[in-house]
């Protein structure tokens, strides 16, 4: 056996993972115990599968010597929804995202709903000509752009969104 056999090691260029032996031991038990007793290891991960289901929105940011943009992912959700505030040093974007659909097939109604709260915080690391600031939602896509300032403005102010 070599030491390399030891240590875990990932070959993402060819798309193989090799996992070391404890972490190996431990997904063969959980299945093992899953196998015998359905819903035994949920219970023990709820907190991450909690984590893992929670809405938050993609955010790209792109940062030039003028400016920063910024890129948030909000499908089916409107401008009515978004709420945008600037602070000293942050950028918060909240909204709510919700979803429900009526079907009737025959004698039977297929009713489904969605809701979800959302809130990203984007720290800045310079001050922002709040005056200068466009955003606008298209297809689902939130655009901001924040040109940078030299001087520091205080407080905090809300960002009105527009359909493109």
């Amino acid at each position: 056996m070599k030491l390399r056999d030891l240590v875990p090691w990932r070959e993402e260029s060819k798309g193989l993972i090799r996992l070391d032996p404890v972490t190996r031991l431990q997904t063969e038990i959980n299945r093992l115990f899953e196998g015998f007793f359905p819903g035994f290891t949920s219970d023990i991960s709820s907190e991450l599968s909690e984590r893992r289901l929670a809405y938050s929105p993609r955010l790209d940011l792109k940062e030039s010597d003028k400016e920063i943009v910024v890129r948030c992912e909000l499908p089916g959700i409107s401008e009515k929804e978004i709420d945008i505030s600037l602070g000293d040093d942050y950028l918060t974007i909240k909204g709510e995202k919700r979803y429900e659909e009526e079907k009737i097939e025959g004698e039977v109604t297929y009713h489904e709903t969605s809701y979800g709260r959302f809130e990203r915080v984007v720290p800045l690391s310079c001050a922002i000509n709040q005056e200068a600031i466009d955003c606008t939602l298209k297809n689902g896509v939130l655009r901001l752009v924040l040109p940078k300032k030299a001087g520091v403005e205080k407080g905090v102010r809300k960002v009105s969104v527009r359909a493109a």
